[in-house]
């Protein structure tokens, strides 16, 4: 799992949540994964799992696609499929990457 948090009891220092309203209409998530082992089993399916301040609210939402080995690949989310899973936008404390498979994930 990889990811962001603005958490003290996560790790960081003086976190604030971040406001990402402003830019629910037309902005994005966008990040770089490079897989360096595939794991075993493969994972065929990869989300990202976005909170509101303190877990208040949510989204997870399938990649599409998923990280290749030893290949940088870019991936990017839409604000506003986030706040349509149910995301307040107007406070995001924790962002986390994650495989699916194996019955675990993260």
């Amino acid at each position: 799992m990889n990811g962001f948090t603005a958490r003290d009891g996560d790790g960081a220092q003086g976190g604030m949540p971040i406001d990402l309203s402003a830019w629910a209409e037309n902005g994005v998530i966008s990040f770089d994964i490079k897989l360096l082992e595939a794991g075993d089993p493969v994972a065929t399916v990869w989300q990202m799992k976005v909170e509101s301040e303190n877990a208040a609210t949510f989204a997870q939402l399938n990649l599409a696609g998923v990280p290749e080995l030893d290949t940088w690949k870019n991936f990017t989310v839409k604000l506003s499929d986030l706040a349509a899973g149910g995301l307040d936008l107007s406070s995001v404390d924790l962002i986390m990457i994650f495989r699916m498979g194996n019955g675990s994930g993260w």
